[in-house]
């Protein structure tokens, strides 16, 4: 049976430190789970690190520490959809292992999303991402973070941008890729003013195939493809190791 794994602040890693819970993930162990105290749990700190540690009554003991190499990159993009759409879409790509999810304010992007909006679903996202992370096993907890425009995105990053218009398959394009960006359209798709746009950057407009996807279908098709490509669903975890 797989070890419960969590996401933990680890600012000083040594065997015997006691690292804190929150009330939710206490709740959930000990609650839900039921686990008891001595029970053996996985912890990672989001930024590459993980363990092992022992469950006790004040907390996790933390009894081995390792590092992980920093993974290739995947950068996803996708356009601001309908609120439950993108949920998915960060929960599926936290779990295959993106680095960067940039959501990207398009023509065709929802027209509702206020500051007010945006500022609760970006602390949902956060929430998304670390319980996904906790659930698929990861040591990197990917960056959320604010949205830009197409045309920001165009000048601060080079890569693919989905379109069933597309002379090459997305397959294709990311064959020996070492890192990955891709830009996904809101509901509808990218205009043809952006899709010239992107094209004079310097992107590349690829197709997934002769299926017209949703954005959400797309965005997390994509994401694995390019995890895939980049190597991020080869490697095995690694097995801790006593400090």
């Amino acid at each position: 049976m797989r070890q419960r794994h969590v996401l933990l602040d680890v600012d000083s890693p040594h065997v015997g430190r006691l690292l804190a819970l929150s009330d939710k993930v206490d709740h959930h162990i000990r609650g839900v789970l039921r686990m008891r105290d001595g029970s053996t749990v996985s912890v990672t700190n989001g930024s590459g690190g993980y363990g092992s540690g022992v469950l006790a009554p004040d907390g996790v003991e933390l009894a081995s520490w390792s590092q992980a190499p920093h993974p290739r990159t995947v950068t996803l993009l996708p356009g601001l959809s309908k609120a439950n759409k993108l949920d998915l879409v960060v929960e599926k790509a936290t779990e295959l292992g993106v680095a960067r999810i940039v959501p990207m304010d398009c023509v065709r992007s929802e027209r509702t999303w206020g500051p007010d909006a945006l500022k609760r679903r970006m602390t949902r996202w956060e929430t998304i991402t670390q319980s996904a992370l906790e659930q698929s096993g990861g040591f990197w907890l990917p960056k959320i973070e604010d949205p830009v425009t197409l045309g920001e995105a165009l000048e601060r990053w080079q890569g693919i941008i989905l379109d069933p218009s597309g002379e090459v398959s997305l397959s294709d394009t990311l064959t020996h890729a070492e890192s990955a960006t891709i830009a996904v359209g809101p509901e509808g798709g990218f205009d043809t003013s952006e899709l010239a746009a992107a094209a004079s950057s310097g992107w590349q407009i690829a197709h997934m195939g002769p299926r017209i996807l949703r954005t959400e279908t797309a965005a997390i098709v994509a994401t694995a493809l390019a995890a895939a490509s980049v190597g991020l669903l080869a490697q095995r975890d690694q097995t801790p190791v006593d400090l």
